[in-house]
């Protein structure tokens, strides 16, 4: 899943959007919590936490067939 996010200076995602959710849309809801729940660090040139928008993110998961 391809998901584009603004992630604010604290490391909070906001505004997660998707770009792409193949092959199954049914992941959708797993992926915003995965990524909601998540801190992010993003610094500057001056090592200082800043705040990014349009951020992408993949997320994959990982589906096993029961024997």
């Amino acid at each position: 899943m391809l998901l584009k996010v603004d992630i604010n200076s604290e490391g909070v995602t906001e505004n997660i959007r998707f770009v792409d959710f193949s092959p199954y849309e049914d992941f959708v809801p797993s992926a915003i919590k995965y990524v909601s729940e998540t801190k992010y660090k993003k610094y500057n040139d001056t090592y200082r936490l800043v705040h990014v928008k349009g951020h992408l993110l993949l997320v994959k998961f990982k589906v096993h067939k029961n024997s």
